[in-house]
């Protein structure tokens, strides 16, 4: 069974998630857009033949049908990396450490029967503070402390 694309917007609301705007991959994009709906579901081709312009809030890539572990990996990759801030992904075939390795954090809603992955670059990220030139040296404090 394929979700229409009003219950995938009531999902992603569900998860916290409003995208301004969306883009989804897989079985899910299968489905007809509503004009009731301001979300955009597209069917996306392979990680090489993303378009280069595509920038969007939320990307959602069904991979509950594939078990091809580099393609999706390299589709997630790409969509995180590039295109999109949030990046959702619903599996039911791939190992979560291949998903925990791509950065995905597992989430505790399902989908449709499948497990649910989400990258966020706002949480993950951020800004190192202590990676700065104001952290490297303190030469008031070359007397007090032994490094």
């Amino acid at each position: 069974m394929t979700g229409t694309p009003a219950e995938l917007a009531e999902f992603l609301a569900g998860i916290g998630i409003e995208p301004a705007s969306l883009v989804a991959y897989g079985p899910l994009a299968a489905t007809r857009h509503d004009s009731s709906s301001d979300l955009s579901v597209e069917r996306l081709p392979g990680a090489d033949d993303l378009p280069a312009d595509l920038r969007v809030d939320v990307a959602v890539v069904d991979a509950r049908d594939c078990d091809d572990v580099r393609r999706v990996g390299a589709l997630l990759a790409r969509l995180r990396d590039v295109h999109a801030q949030r990046v959702v992904v619903l599996v039911a075939g791939i190992a979560r450490n291949d998903l925990l390795a791509l950065r995905f954090e597992p989430t505790k809603h399902a989908f449709e029967g499948a497990e649910v992955f989400l990258s966020n670059a706002g949480i993950t990220d951020k800004r190192r503070d202590w990676n700065n030139a104001r952290h490297w040296a303190h030469p008031e404090n070359f007397d007090r402390y032994r490094w």
